[in-house]
Formats: structure tokens, C-alpha cells, sequence
């Protein structure tokens, strides 16, 4: 009798789905510091990040490029990079990414990004010595409900009642947009009094928000316009090609603040590709440590789905 087995791709010589199209992160399957692969024939794409997080005080930077080239891996990287800098100069951030969402205001923005950089604080110090420190267990206690669902769901936690559904509807008690700001102004704080320069908040899902006629981006940068001059704040906001000319360059307020030009992600080389399929394959595979994709293979597996997608 064939013994049964939960991971079906294990029946294949995999010890999870090579097809998976997650971006890469410090905590995942494969490890970003060893499966990152920059562009083909230019660094530009890194250099200016690289410059950008280096500017003193932070500030705020558009991330553009098609859907699928890498955007969200590109970043996370970065980040990666910034976070385990010996020197002074590195920078703390969340291992994951945030959604932005059409309906969002200021202070569901500010909130957002207390709880991604509070989160990752009490996954890195430990419970502890979080609930010993009366910054972080405010924060915390704000911002314990404010989760992303595509379900509608209602909770009451910690003596906040909360209603969160698609459209992402939250009440946590009376919080001003100063107040709130005012716990981002001082999270920072404590944040580089643990060695660090300050803080990277990274924004993804700009690029579905650029295409829901329904959602007004002007209004929402506009909106948040003074909480992206906090200092030590660097916001990376993650979109597609159009972000930064069509929604950031026609609001004065806003482009006076922003970083002077985005960082354009171009698509993989062939031989990048490649280079990829068979880090992807090294890693993820049970037994086969070699590499199964050439250039050719490649050509002949791209001819052969384009058939079938014309038949």
C-alpha cells in the first residue's frame, strides 16, 4: 500500500512548492542573503536605495516596476542589509510588509505602522520584557485588533471594541491623529536607544490601490503628508510603474517631501532567470543539489506554455 503524504510535492523530490511565488524574506524557506540576485548590467536600483536610507533623519521614496519583477524581494533585502549593519548607521524593520488599503485615513495609516514595528519588537525582546515597558504595552494594546482580513470578523481585545471586515473598519477607543503620532514619534525613539539609526516602514499593494478608480491616493498622501516628516522614519511605498508621476509629482505638498525620483525595478535577464530556478530548486529540494535549468531548457519551456496558451 503507497504510504499517504501531506506534502505532495514531496512525492516529486521537493520538500516544499517550488512554484511558490512569495517574495523572499529573512525568515523564509530560502535564505534572502543567499538567493538575492541584483539586475542584470546596472546597481543603480540598489545604489539609490542604499543612498536613500542613508540620508540623516529619513524620508520617503517610491518603489516602482511591473507586477512579478521583484519589487517586494528587492526591498526586503535592503532591509535586511540595514538591519545587520554593525555600524551605527543600521536600521530596524519588520520582517513582513504592509498592505495598504483603499479606504485607509491618517490615523488607520499611523496605526498600521505602530503595530508592524511594535510586533517585530515583541517577537525580537520577548514578551517579558515588552510588558515591562509602558511604551510598548500602549502601542501594543492600540494596535492589537488591527489586523488585515479578507473575511469580515469582529473582536474586542484589551478593552477596545473593533469591527474589522474587508473594507478594513477600526475603532480603538479615541485616538487622535496627534496622539497617535506622538506614539509613533516616541516608538522611534526607543528604537534608538536599542542601537539603532532608525526605522524603515515598508508599504506594499500600491499597485492594486493605483488601479481602484474607487480609491483616492491624492487624498490619502495628502493626508498623511506631516507623519512622513517624522524623523527617523524611512517610508517605502511599493507600486507600479505611474506611482510616482501620476500620484506623487502632482501634489506639491507631497513631492517636496518625497525622495527626487523612484527606484525603477527592471525584469530578470534570462540568465538571471536561470540562476534563480536553480537556487529555488537547491533549496527546496529533498536529495537533488545540482543544477536542473540551462538557457536552452529555459527558451524550450517558454516556447511549449506559449503553444498551449495559443491552443
Amino acid at each position: 500500500m503507497t504510504e499517504l503524504t501531506q506534502n505532495i510535492w514531496a512525492r516529486y523530490g521537493f520538500n516544499h512548492n517550488p512554484f511558490d511565488t512569495k517574495a523572499l524574506s529573512q525568515t523564509g524557506i530560502i535564505p534572502i542573503q543567499e538567493a538575492y540576485i541584483e539586475r542584470a548590467g546596472t546597481t543603480r536600483p540598489g545604489k539609490l536605495l542604499n543612498y536613500f536610507l542613508g540620508i540623516p533623519g529619513g524620508g520617503s521614496i517610491a518603489i516602482e516596476g511591473k507586477p512579478g519583477v521583484g519589487k517586494t524581494t528587492f526591498v526586503n533585502y535592503y532591509k535586511y542589509l540595514w538591519k545587520t549593519k554593525s555600524r551605527k548607521e543600521k536600521l530596524f524593520s519588520s520582517e513582513t510588509e504592509i498592505s495598504v488599503q483603499g479606504n485607509w485615513d491618517t490615523e488607520t495609516f499611523i496605526l498600521s505602522a505602530l503595530g508592524s514595528l511594535c510586533g517585530q519588537l515583541k517577537l525580537e525582546l520577548g514578551d517579558s520584557k515588552v510588558n515591562r515597558n509602558k511604551l510598548l504595552k500602549e502601542i501594543l494594546e492600540l494596535t492589537s485588533v488591527l489586523l488585515q482580513s479578507d473575511r469580515g470578523l469582529s473582536a474586542t481585545a484589551l478593552g477596545f471594541g473593533a469591527s474589522i471586515s474587508k473594507s478594513t473598519s477600526v475603532t480603538l477607543g479615541k485616538q487622535t491623529e496627534n496622539s497617535l503620532s506622538d506614539y509613533l514619534r516616541r516608538l522611534v525613539s526607543y528604537i534608538q536607544t536599542l542601537g539603532y539609526n532608525g526605522a524603515i516602514i515598508h508599504f506594499n499593494n500600491m499597485d492594486l490601490l493605483q488601479k481602484d478608480k474607487d480609491c483616492d491616493l491624492h487624498s490619502l498622501f495628502d493626508s498623511i503628508r506631516d507623519v512622513l516628516q517624522i524623523s527617523g522614519l524611512y517610508f517605502v511605498f511599493v507600486g507600479t510603474i505611474g506611482l510616482y508621476s501620476s500620484v506623487i509629482i502632482p501634489l506639491d505638498r507631497v513631492r517636496s517631501i518625497f525622495y527626487d525620483e523612484p527606484i525603477v525595478i527592471d525584469p530578470f535577464s534570462e540568465g538571471q532567470v536561470v540562476s534563480l530556478i536553480n537556487i529555488i530548486t537547491w533549496f527546496k529540494s529533498v536529495t537533488t543539489k545540482q543544477d536542473i535549468m540551462t538557457p536552452g531548457l529555459l527558451s524550450c519551456t517558454i516556447d511549449a506554455v506559449l503553444r498551449v496558451a495559443i491552443f
